[in-house]
């Protein structure tokens, strides 16, 4: 890339930009929203990342508004990291929901968790909280990195997205542990999930019995 701006030298500035692959894969559907019983929805987005379809998710690290402290994120990140050494250990895979942005430099912005903090992660989701905006992570290098190793996305922030999104879902299931800002909860019935990554859109709903 190349800027043709010049400095105080008259020079101007030629940069090296690294270019990664958005690796997809085949198997995805159609998400057809009408389908589906809303009250079965856990999270339905037209604006995620991600292609295909998971069906064994029964778990859900939360970190629900109340819990959420601007200021403290450096500590919701080092929570989160320690739950995560847990699923690591239980050998589980979850679903991560939590408000701002994820992986986020600006501490201010959202959670600054990096990949090896979140690494049992298969879908994480961003949903909107007073005072963070509401711009998507899409296109950032860690989101790359997380797109690379086949992790959904979710974007339940934007105004302009539609979307859905069943706080009260999570809440009626077994809670089975917290913290000072994340809790943990397992559901009896495995999640659907289904993403188009060519119409950029997504559905997280519970498994028909």
């Amino acid at each position: 890339a190349i800027d043709l701006n010049m400095d105080s030298k008259y020079k101007t500035t030629f940069y090296l930009l690294q270019m990664k692959p958005l690796i997809g894969e085949k198997g995805s559907e159609r998400v057809q929203i009408e389908e589906m019983e809303k009250k079965n929805v856990l999270m339905y987005s037209d604006h995620i990342m991600g292609n295909g379809m998971i069906d064994d998710l029964e778990e859900v690290l939360f970190i629900p508004q109340e819990n959420y402290e601007i200021h403290e994120t450096l500590e919701i990140a080092a929570e989160i990291e320690s739950f995560n050494k847990e699923m690591v250990k239980e050998k589980k895979n979850y679903i991560l929901i939590g408000p701002g942005r994820w992986g986020t430099r600006d501490r201010l912005l959202g959670i600054p968790v990096n990949w090896p903090m979140i690494s049992n992660a298969k879908i994480i989701a961003e949903y909107s909280y007073p005072g963070l905006g509401g711009q998507a992570s899409m296109g950032s290098h860690f989101f790359h990195n997380v797109t690379a190793m086949r992790i959904g996305y979710f974007n339940l922030t934007d105004s302009r997205v539609e979307h859905i999104f069943n706080v009260d879902l999570i809440r009626n299931q077994e809670l089975v542990s917290e913290g000072k800002y994340v809790k943990r909860y397992r559901f009896k019935t495995p999640f659907s999930v289904h993403m188009d990554g060519l119409a950029g859109e997504g559905l997280v709903c519970l498994k028909d019995k």
